[in-house]
């Protein structure tokens, strides 16, 4: 292309005789692109590296039992102060720690709205609580693989156990769902999924190249989550990561969704929208924002159907230290 720019603007002719420079690159006048960075995202941790994160879960949840029947709106925030550490790294993965050190919740709609920091625990926890204050202090371990995603855990029964000491036998199955999926386990997994696991495997990005990320989950809700990420903008400091994505029905899981087996609960579709801005030393996240919306249909046996708009933004901030 530039040797066509340069015939066309006649600097082809030379009536002088006498010899003409052999690159266009000397001729000041020629302007010339700058080169396309490339980065390769990857992460890149250190033993002893840790970074305290605040996320903050807001849910909004819009119900309807019946056609005829009003809908109802509830609307919750959990957040949650906690800190990971990296306790050792290597060619089969990384692993690492999580504490939990603070929760505070609150539910608005309905007739028992609900207010609770762990700091000042209210002297009778509510059943739905109680989980959240034996969460405080305890934690476990999770190795995340050459994929950048969680491959397994250790310490997690001892960590339920911890959370779940202060609430009945009788409650513990539907309880452990909250825990698990706000919290615990799949808690962690959103943290990662959503900043850590956005990274592309083994391949170098230029700003405006996009890949895909997938990801199942089958507790509390089953569902597929086909994610595409853009490299939307590249800094000295960061990399800026844009999310667009599809929410489908995941119809097989072999794993009970929810606590009550005759239950049936069925994601309609969904969309995913958000950005997240990573270190680009380390990999790890500076801040990101997630927000997915979706249709839910509940079924029990008797019982008119129920439907659900919910509506979840997920925003992460932590800060690595070494």
């Amino acid at each position: 292309m530039l040797l066509g720019c340069l015939l066309a603007a006649g600097c082809g002719g030379n009536s002088s005789g006498l010899p003409q420079s052999t690159t266009a690159a000397a001729d000041p006048g020629v302007p010339q692109a700058p080169p396309v960075e490339r980065v390769q995202l990857r992460l890149q941790l250190h033993v002893g590296d840790r970074f305290p994160l605040r996320k903050v879960v807001e849910q909004e949840l819009i119900q309807k039992a019946g056609t005829n029947d009003a809908a109802d709106t509830s609307r919750s925030r959990l957040e949650m102060l906690l800190a990971i550490t990296v306790e050792g790294a290597g060619e089969g993965g990384s692993r690492l720690a999580v504490q939990y050190d603070r929760i505070r919740y609150r539910r608005d709609g309905g007739r028992h709205p609900v207010e609770y920091d762990s700091a000042q625990p209210p002297l009778a926890l509510p059943l739905e609580l109680a989980a959240y204050q034996g969460m405080v202090g305890h934690g476990f371990s999770f190795w995340i693989g050459a994929d950048n995603r969680i491959t397994r855990t250790e310490g997690f029964a001892e960590f339920v156990q911890a959370a779940l000491a202060q609430v009945p036998p009788e409650s513990r199955d539907e309880v452990l769902l909250g825990v698990e999926a706000g919290t615990g386990e799949d808690g962690v997994t959103d943290f990662i999924d959503d900043t850590i696991g956005l990274l592309p495997v083994d391949e170098s990005k230029a700003a405006g190249e996009s890949w895909r990320r997938t990801r199942r989950i089958a507790r509390p809700v089953p569902m597929h989550i086909d994610t595409l990420c853009t490299l939307r903008e590249l800094t000295d400091e960061f990399a800026v990561v844009d999310v667009r994505g599809d929410v489908t029905p995941l119809l097989s899981t072999g794993i009970q969704a929810v606590a009550h087996k005759a239950m049936q609960v069925l994601v309609e579709r969904g969309t995913t929208v958000g950005e997240c801005v990573l270190f680009r030393d380390s990999g790890l996240p500076k801040e990101s924002r997630i927000v997915q919306e979706f249709d839910i249909t509940i079924t029990q046996p008797g019982q008119a159907p129920v439907l659900q708009r919910k509506r979840v933004v997920t925003s992460i901030e932590s800060y690595p230290t070494r």
